[in-house]
Protein backbone atom coordinates (compact mmCIF):
# COMPACT_ATOMS: atom_id res chain seq x y z
CA UNK A 1 0.00 0.00 0.00
CA UNK A 2 1.04 3.59 -0.83
CA UNK A 3 1.58 6.24 2.12
CA UNK A 4 -0.25 8.98 0.57
CA UNK A 5 -2.07 10.89 2.92
CA UNK A 6 -4.27 13.23 0.44
CA UNK A 7 -5.43 13.79 -3.04
CA UNK A 8 -6.61 16.76 -5.25
CA UNK A 9 -8.45 15.20 -7.96
CA UNK A 10 -9.62 18.00 -9.83
CA UNK A 11 -10.43 19.27 -11.75
CA UNK A 12 -8.67 20.32 -15.44
CA UNK A 13 -8.18 23.97 -15.85
CA UNK A 14 -9.62 24.36 -12.57
CA UNK A 15 -6.47 25.48 -11.37
CA UNK A 16 -4.68 22.66 -9.78
CA UNK A 17 -1.23 22.83 -11.54
CA UNK A 18 -1.17 26.56 -9.89
CA UNK A 19 -2.19 25.11 -6.19
CA UNK A 20 0.65 22.35 -6.69
CA UNK A 21 3.24 24.66 -7.51
CA UNK A 22 2.47 26.79 -4.14
CA UNK A 23 2.34 23.73 -2.75
CA UNK A 24 5.63 21.81 -3.81
CA UNK A 25 7.29 24.79 -2.04
CA UNK A 26 5.71 24.22 1.42
CA UNK A 27 8.34 22.16 3.48
CA UNK A 28 5.31 20.07 5.08
CA UNK A 29 4.31 18.88 1.82
CA UNK A 30 5.60 16.29 -0.28
CA UNK A 31 4.77 15.86 -3.73
CA UNK A 32 5.89 13.69 -6.75
CA UNK A 33 8.72 14.72 -8.64
CA UNK A 34 6.65 15.11 -12.00
CA UNK A 35 2.96 16.55 -11.80
CA UNK A 36 0.21 14.92 -12.60
CA UNK A 37 1.85 10.49 -12.76
CA UNK A 38 -1.23 9.51 -14.09
CA UNK A 39 -1.21 6.13 -12.17
CA UNK A 40 -4.24 5.89 -10.93
CA UNK A 41 -6.40 6.78 -14.04
CA UNK A 42 -4.01 5.45 -16.68
CA UNK A 43 -2.98 1.91 -17.91
CA UNK A 44 0.67 3.10 -19.27
CA UNK A 45 1.29 4.11 -16.34
CA UNK A 46 0.06 1.53 -14.21
CA UNK A 47 1.90 -1.12 -16.09
CA UNK A 48 5.41 0.67 -14.99
CA UNK A 49 4.08 -0.59 -11.43
CA UNK A 50 4.44 0.33 -7.94
CA UNK A 51 7.72 0.78 -7.45
CA UNK A 52 8.09 3.31 -10.17
CA UNK A 53 5.30 5.00 -8.78
CA UNK A 54 6.72 5.12 -5.14
CA UNK A 55 10.49 6.53 -6.77
CA UNK A 56 8.53 9.76 -8.09
CA UNK A 57 8.33 10.68 -4.51
CA UNK A 58 11.33 12.37 -3.33
CA UNK A 59 13.13 11.53 0.01
CA UNK A 60 12.63 15.42 1.29
CA UNK A 61 11.83 14.62 5.19
CA UNK A 62 8.14 15.96 4.62
CA UNK A 63 5.27 15.50 6.73
CA UNK A 64 2.62 15.29 4.65
CA UNK A 65 2.75 13.50 1.61
CA UNK A 66 -0.01 13.50 -1.62
CA UNK A 67 -0.53 13.97 -5.05
CA UNK A 68 -2.30 16.65 -6.91
CA UNK A 69 -3.55 14.86 -10.58
CA UNK A 70 -6.23 16.48 -12.11
CA UNK A 71 -6.91 13.25 -14.45
CA UNK A 72 -8.39 11.11 -11.28
CA UNK A 73 -11.88 13.09 -10.93
CA UNK A 74 -12.56 12.24 -14.12
CA UNK A 75 -11.62 8.49 -14.52
CA UNK A 76 -13.90 6.42 -13.90
CA UNK A 77 -10.98 4.10 -12.02
CA UNK A 78 -8.57 6.43 -10.33
CA UNK A 79 -11.69 5.99 -6.57
CA UNK A 80 -10.94 2.85 -6.62
CA UNK A 81 -8.24 2.81 -7.19
CA UNK A 82 -6.90 4.47 -4.77
CA UNK A 83 -9.15 3.48 -2.14
CA UNK A 84 -7.68 -0.33 -2.70
CA UNK A 85 -4.31 0.68 -2.34
CA UNK A 86 -3.69 3.79 -0.35
CA UNK A 87 -4.82 5.11 3.24
CA UNK A 88 -5.65 8.60 2.26
CA UNK A 89 -8.98 9.65 3.10
CA UNK A 90 -8.25 13.29 2.98
CA UNK A 91 -9.98 13.92 -0.93
CA UNK A 92 -9.85 17.80 -2.52
CA UNK A 93 -11.95 18.47 -5.52
CA UNK A 94 -11.33 21.99 -6.74
CA UNK A 95 -14.19 23.39 -8.97
CA UNK A 96 -14.48 26.03 -11.63
CA UNK A 97 -17.09 27.67 -13.70
CA UNK A 98 -18.38 24.38 -16.05
CA UNK A 99 -18.69 26.57 -18.97
CA UNK A 100 -15.77 28.77 -18.66
CA UNK A 101 -13.75 25.50 -17.29
CA UNK A 102 -14.92 23.67 -20.72
CA UNK A 103 -13.71 26.47 -22.86
CA UNK A 104 -10.08 26.50 -21.19
CA UNK A 105 -9.75 22.79 -22.05
CA UNK A 106 -11.28 23.62 -25.63
CA UNK A 107 -8.36 26.24 -25.75
CA UNK A 108 -5.69 23.76 -24.75
CA UNK A 109 -6.61 21.39 -27.46
CA UNK A 110 -6.35 24.10 -29.60
CA UNK A 111 -3.08 25.01 -28.63
CA UNK A 112 -1.56 21.73 -28.76
CA UNK A 113 -2.99 20.97 -32.35
CA UNK A 114 -5.84 18.75 -31.34
CA UNK A 115 -8.53 20.91 -32.07
CA UNK A 116 -9.84 22.68 -35.28
CA UNK A 117 -13.40 23.14 -34.81
CA UNK A 118 -15.41 25.84 -33.16
CA UNK A 119 -16.57 25.54 -29.45
CA UNK A 120 -19.90 25.49 -30.15
CA UNK A 121 -18.88 22.66 -33.03
CA UNK A 122 -17.22 20.52 -30.91
CA UNK A 123 -19.45 21.01 -28.13
CA UNK A 124 -22.26 19.63 -30.54
CA UNK A 125 -19.81 16.82 -31.48
CA UNK A 126 -18.51 15.72 -28.56
CA UNK A 127 -20.85 12.29 -27.51
CA UNK A 128 -20.11 11.60 -30.97
CA UNK A 129 -16.27 11.87 -30.84
CA UNK A 130 -16.29 10.30 -27.28
CA UNK A 131 -18.05 6.98 -28.65
CA UNK A 132 -16.53 6.99 -32.00
CA UNK A 133 -12.93 4.94 -33.33
CA UNK A 134 -11.14 7.92 -31.44
CA UNK A 135 -12.64 7.36 -28.04
CA UNK A 136 -9.58 6.75 -26.03
CA UNK A 137 -8.13 10.18 -27.37
CA UNK A 138 -11.66 11.79 -27.29
CA UNK A 139 -11.77 10.83 -24.21
CA UNK A 140 -8.45 12.70 -23.07
CA UNK A 141 -8.66 15.52 -25.13
CA UNK A 142 -12.40 16.85 -26.57
CA UNK A 143 -14.40 15.75 -23.28
CA UNK A 144 -15.35 19.49 -23.15
CA UNK A 145 -18.56 18.87 -21.63
CA UNK A 146 -18.07 15.79 -19.71
CA UNK A 147 -15.19 16.48 -17.91
CA UNK A 148 -17.96 20.29 -16.35
CA UNK A 149 -20.69 17.41 -15.09
CA UNK A 150 -18.80 17.39 -11.95
CA UNK A 151 -21.34 15.99 -9.43
CA UNK A 152 -21.48 12.28 -10.76
CA UNK A 153 -17.28 12.53 -10.56
CA UNK A 154 -17.94 13.68 -7.04
CA UNK A 155 -20.53 10.91 -6.13
CA UNK A 156 -17.95 8.22 -7.33
CA UNK A 157 -15.28 9.58 -5.15
CA UNK A 158 -17.81 9.42 -2.50
CA UNK A 159 -19.32 6.01 -2.54
CA UNK A 160 -15.93 4.40 -3.78
CA UNK A 161 -13.82 5.76 -0.51
CA UNK A 162 -16.22 5.05 2.09
CA UNK A 163 -13.71 6.82 4.62
CA UNK A 164 -13.20 9.72 2.56
CA UNK A 165 -13.24 13.12 4.28
CA UNK A 166 -13.68 15.67 1.38
CA UNK A 167 -12.86 19.29 0.59
CA UNK A 168 -14.51 21.46 -1.70
CA UNK A 169 -12.89 24.72 -3.24
CA UNK A 170 -14.37 26.67 -5.49
CA UNK A 171 -11.39 27.59 -8.20
CA UNK A 172 -11.53 31.36 -7.46
CA UNK A 173 -10.75 31.14 -4.41
CA UNK A 174 -7.62 29.24 -4.56
CA UNK A 175 -4.97 32.38 -4.18
CA UNK A 176 -7.69 34.99 -2.92
CA UNK A 177 -5.78 37.56 -0.11
CA UNK A 178 -8.37 36.77 2.71
CA UNK A 179 -8.08 34.41 5.45
CA UNK A 180 -10.54 31.64 4.19
CA UNK A 181 -8.71 31.37 1.01
CA UNK A 182 -8.96 28.16 -1.20
CA UNK A 183 -4.82 27.98 -0.22
CA UNK A 184 -5.53 28.48 3.40
CA UNK A 185 -8.44 25.91 3.71
CA UNK A 186 -6.50 23.41 1.87
CA UNK A 187 -3.53 23.46 4.09
CA UNK A 188 -5.54 23.21 7.10
CA UNK A 189 -7.43 20.58 5.66
CA UNK A 190 -4.32 18.80 5.18
CA UNK A 191 -2.52 19.37 8.55
CA UNK A 192 0.09 21.78 8.37
CA UNK A 193 0.15 25.76 8.59
CA UNK A 194 -0.42 28.26 5.74
CA UNK A 195 2.65 30.02 4.24
CA UNK A 196 1.03 33.24 3.04
CA UNK A 197 4.48 34.10 1.88
CA UNK A 198 4.18 31.39 -0.89
CA UNK A 199 0.34 32.24 -1.86
CA UNK A 200 1.48 35.79 -2.21
CA UNK A 201 5.11 34.74 -4.41
CA UNK A 202 3.48 32.45 -6.25
CA UNK A 203 2.25 33.07 -9.97
CA UNK A 204 -0.63 31.76 -12.16
CA UNK A 205 0.01 28.70 -13.87
CA UNK A 206 -0.75 27.25 -16.77
CA UNK A 207 -2.61 30.38 -18.24
CA UNK A 208 -4.45 30.06 -21.91
CA UNK A 209 -1.82 30.80 -24.46
CA UNK A 210 -1.25 29.88 -28.07
CA UNK A 211 2.31 28.23 -29.22
CA UNK A 212 5.09 30.51 -31.13
CA UNK A 213 5.80 27.88 -33.28
CA UNK A 214 3.78 25.22 -34.95
CA UNK A 215 6.43 22.77 -35.63
CA UNK A 216 7.93 22.91 -32.11
CA UNK A 217 4.18 22.17 -31.26
CA UNK A 218 3.55 19.24 -33.29
CA UNK A 219 7.47 17.97 -31.87
CA UNK A 220 6.04 17.95 -28.65
CA UNK A 221 2.44 16.66 -29.28
CA UNK A 222 1.67 15.81 -32.82
CA UNK A 223 -1.47 16.00 -33.86
CA UNK A 224 -2.48 12.53 -33.52
CA UNK A 225 -1.44 12.82 -29.80
CA UNK A 226 1.47 10.70 -30.22
CA UNK A 227 4.74 12.45 -31.13
CA UNK A 228 6.89 9.16 -32.71
CA UNK A 229 9.76 11.79 -32.90
CA UNK A 230 9.71 12.87 -29.50
CA UNK A 231 9.40 8.98 -28.48
CA UNK A 232 12.25 8.23 -30.20
CA UNK A 233 14.53 11.52 -28.91
CA UNK A 234 13.71 10.30 -25.29
CA UNK A 235 13.35 6.99 -25.32
CA UNK A 236 16.42 6.67 -23.24
CA UNK A 237 15.51 9.56 -20.98
CA UNK A 238 14.31 9.02 -17.14
CA UNK A 239 10.55 9.88 -17.69
CA UNK A 240 10.81 12.79 -14.69
CA UNK A 241 13.39 14.40 -16.92
CA UNK A 242 11.19 13.83 -19.64
CA UNK A 243 8.19 15.39 -18.37
CA UNK A 244 10.48 18.55 -17.35
CA UNK A 245 12.53 19.22 -20.84
CA UNK A 246 8.98 19.02 -22.44
CA UNK A 247 7.20 21.26 -19.97
CA UNK A 248 10.33 23.50 -20.39
CA UNK A 249 10.13 23.63 -23.98
CA UNK A 250 6.61 23.78 -24.65
CA UNK A 251 6.59 26.85 -21.76
CA UNK A 252 9.12 28.29 -24.24
CA UNK A 253 7.21 28.25 -27.40
CA UNK A 254 3.71 29.62 -25.55
CA UNK A 255 2.50 33.37 -26.00
CA UNK A 256 -0.46 34.00 -23.50
CA UNK A 257 -3.93 35.12 -25.06
CA UNK A 258 -7.11 36.61 -23.68
CA UNK A 259 -9.64 34.51 -22.83
CA UNK A 260 -12.26 37.10 -23.09
CA UNK A 261 -13.36 36.87 -26.51
CA UNK A 262 -16.75 36.29 -25.32
CA UNK A 263 -17.84 35.82 -29.17
CA UNK A 264 -17.32 32.12 -28.91
CA UNK A 265 -19.96 31.81 -26.19
CA UNK A 266 -22.54 32.88 -28.73
CA UNK A 267 -25.17 30.30 -29.85
CA UNK A 268 -23.52 27.11 -27.79
CA UNK A 269 -25.89 23.79 -27.49
CA UNK A 270 -29.16 24.68 -25.52
CA UNK A 271 -28.95 21.40 -23.74
CA UNK A 272 -25.71 21.53 -22.88
CA UNK A 273 -25.98 24.30 -21.18
CA UNK A 274 -28.95 22.82 -19.78
CA UNK A 275 -27.53 19.81 -18.14
CA UNK A 276 -25.04 22.47 -17.03
CA UNK A 277 -27.82 24.38 -14.97
CA UNK A 278 -29.01 21.06 -13.70
CA UNK A 279 -25.53 19.79 -12.04
CA UNK A 280 -24.41 22.96 -11.02
CA UNK A 281 -28.11 22.47 -8.35
CA UNK A 282 -26.54 19.18 -7.92
CA UNK A 283 -23.51 19.73 -6.76
CA UNK A 284 -24.17 22.65 -4.33
CA UNK A 285 -26.57 19.78 -2.56
CA UNK A 286 -23.56 17.48 -2.74
CA UNK A 287 -20.59 20.41 -1.60
CA UNK A 288 -22.46 22.98 0.06
CA UNK A 289 -20.70 25.70 -2.10
CA UNK A 290 -22.71 28.76 -3.02
CA UNK A 291 -22.76 28.29 -6.95
CA UNK A 292 -24.97 30.86 -7.56
CA UNK A 293 -23.01 33.15 -9.91
CA UNK A 294 -22.08 29.86 -12.06
CA UNK A 295 -25.94 29.91 -12.22
CA UNK A 296 -26.20 33.53 -13.39
CA UNK A 297 -23.91 33.33 -16.30
CA UNK A 298 -25.13 29.94 -17.67
CA UNK A 299 -28.39 32.04 -17.63
CA UNK A 300 -27.11 34.72 -19.50
CA UNK A 301 -25.74 32.23 -22.05
CA UNK A 302 -28.74 30.73 -22.43
CA UNK A 303 -30.26 33.67 -23.38
CA UNK A 304 -27.37 33.97 -26.08
CA UNK A 305 -28.50 30.61 -26.87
Amino acid sequence: MFEIDFFVVGTQKGGTTSLHDILNEHPDICLPSIKETHYFSHSDRRERGPDWYRSQFPARGSSITGEVDPEYMFSPLAAKRISEETPARKIAFVLRNPIRRAYSQFLMSVRRGYETLSFREALLLENDRLSGDRASFAYDEWSYASRSLYSAQIERFLSEIPRVEPLFLRSETLTADADDSGYNQFCRFVGTTPRPDLLANGTRSNVASQPRHAGIRDFIYANNGRSGLRRQITALLPTSLKVRIFKMIDGLNQQPIAQKDETAFDDLPEPVLASMARDIERCEDLTGLDLSSWREDLETLQDRA
